[in-house]
């Protein structure tokens, strides 16, 4: 799903700032007031929002659908880093053998 709302359309690295900031749980309020103090939301808001600054709503709503999202797929990334993990050794006991390679990475106790 694209998303089109004003934290959605923000550059993807500030997005990532957004989205740990909420999970560190700093407060919306906060967030808000960092953002619209950037220059680069300051340039979005201008261009495409009338100049109309990001507000707790446009947060909220960011949580329930980009920052839901976001979670995901850390809690995906966290799964392939277990199921991943210590890979390299037993790919190397199995001979670093391509087939040998899942069958290492499989060998992992989760």
């Amino acid at each position: 799903m694209t998303r089109t709302g004003k934290i959605a359309r923000l550059p993807r690295d500030i997005r990532e700032q957004v989205n740990r900031r909420l999970d560190n749980g700093v407060e919306g309020k906060q967030i808000v007031e960092w953002l619209n103090a950037l220059p680069a939301v300051q340039s979005l808001i201008a261009a495409q929002f009338g100049g109309r600054p990001v507000n707790e709503p446009n947060l909220s709503h960011w949580k329930t659908g980009g920052y839901r999202d976001w979670l995901e797929r850390q809690e995906a990334l966290d799964a392939i880093r277990l199921f991943t993990w210590g890979a390299g050794e037993r790919i190397e006991a199995a001979g670093g053998e391509p087939t040998g390679k899942l069958a290492a990475c499989r060998a992992k106790p989760i």
